[in-house]
């Protein structure tokens, strides 16, 4: 039986409209007249040639609402190529123009409390320094005539021996057999906390503390006892929030953060301890960007309504009209329908659509960004300074052991 595709697309079309309609937050649509966006839209049916077409009809529809957390997706797309996929060393290259060979300029690592994440060049009996050529890969000659990764496609996850070299020549060389990756998004960002972690420490002369929330879920879930626990004794600690992807509330990380001794415990061989045993009195600041949003606003905008300390970056996303259903589509697809809203305590509507202002603006430069420095971070650190000068909450000093006589 022949199913005519624009029938299917109208059935789909008509679908997302009653969905968006039924359980959108807010019932009279911000005001508009959602009938008269169904016409306006359906009158591109008969131009949809595909499903990618239909979600893009889709998405325009949804975005009259001028609202966040509106999202289509999915469904039955048009495929007209394999994925392949291409191995990766996680490294930054650099071409030798006249050796015409490629040098290892960056070998990307991880810290040795991330057991789970092992780049591919830092496990035992590879040697690979930078600054080295890499001139063979499984045996074919490696030269900048073709693009780096091309000699490394479809070889994620396989083992590769590779021949490197302190210069471009095979005397000498080293042979080694690794595992290429699929992806170095996960090393990078690792690097990247570290790197920002050993300024703060270098910068302060160890007395501020760092640590990056990636999220509002899983993924600060796993990063925030990680650099959390070993930080607690710090004057200063920066909680950075940039790039902040959302998730859940933060106020479960803030209440970590906001716990603060209530007494001391002494021992006789080793350092005194405070009760709880989490706890600081570390002066905070607290790091954001336009690139936080929904928990990577929320995260901000509490850390100023709980005093923790001033924030400083750029005016945050500004997305706090949240989803909590994500509805299937009679194709596979699927698309959100935002279901509920923040106000204040004053019955205000805040954040959605204005964003998180911080209370020190700085923004970045993009060639100093490119050049290394964090105008962001190194505010930060300023600021802790200043406040650590000014307070600097020395550890309690206990009175004089007791005498019984």
């Amino acid at each position: 039986m022949y199913l005519d595709p624009r029938a299917e697309w109208r059935q789909i079309f008509n679908e997302a409209w009653r969905m968006e309609r039924d359980f959108y937050y807010e019932p009279d649509m911000h005001g508009l007249d959602w009938a008269v966006m169904k016409e306006k839209y359906g009158r591109l049916l008969p131009y949809v040639s595909c499903r990618q077409d239909m979600r893009f009809l889709i998405g325009e529809l949804i975005g009259e609402l001028n609202t966040s957390h509106t999202y289509v997706f999915g469904g039955d797309i048009r495929r007209d190529a394999e994925y392949v996929n291409v191995g990766m060393l996680g490294v930054d290259w650099e071409a030798d123009p006249k050796s015409n060979r490629y040098r290892f300029k960056k070998i990307y690592r991880v810290t040795d409390w991330t057991r789970e994440i092992i780049p591919p060049l830092a496990r035992p009996g590879v040697d690979v320094a930078e600054g080295d050529y890499l001139l063979r890969v499984n045996g074919e000659e490696v030269t900048t005539g073709r693009n780096i990764y091309s000699y490394f496609q479809d070889l994620a996850g396989e083992q590769v021996t590779i021949l490197v070299n302190g210069k471009p020549a095979h005397k000498g060389a080293r042979e080694y057999t690794v595992a290429p990756i699929r992806g170095e998004g996960t090393i990078r960002y690792l690097d990247w906390v570290e790197h920002n972690r050993k300024v703060a420490e270098e910068k302060s002369g160890g007395l501020i503390g760092y640590l990056h929330l990636p999220d509002t879920y899983l993924g600060s879930c796993r990063e925030f006892p990680k650099y959390y626990y070993s930080q607690l004794r710090k004057k200063g600690l920066i909680i950075d929030g940039r790039f902040n992807g959302g998730g859940l509330d933060p106020y479960i990380f803030l209440r970590r953060l906001m716990t603060e001794p209530l007494a001391y415990w002494t021992r006789r061989y080793s350092f005194d301890q405070t009760n709880p045993a989490v706890a600081t009195r570390a002066h905070m600041v607290c790091l954001t960007d336009m690139h936080a949003g929904s928990g990577g606003d929320m995260l901000p905008m509490e850390f100023q309504m709980l005093g923790m300390g001033p924030v400083i970056g750029t005016r945050t996303w500004g997305g706090l009209v949240g989803v909590s259903m994500w509805i299937p589509l009679i194709d596979g697809g699927g698309m959100s329908a935002p279901d509920y809203r923040i106000y204040d305590p004053r019955g205000k509507w805040i954040v959605e659509n204005e964003g998180v202002k911080p209370d020190i603006v700085v923004d970045l430069d993009p060639v100093e960004v490119a050049n290394g420095h964090d105008a962001q971070l190194m505010k930060a650190i300023e600021v802790l300074m200043k406040k650590i000068k000014a307070d600097p909450r020395p550890w309690p000093t206990h009175e004089p052991f007791p005498v019984d006589r």
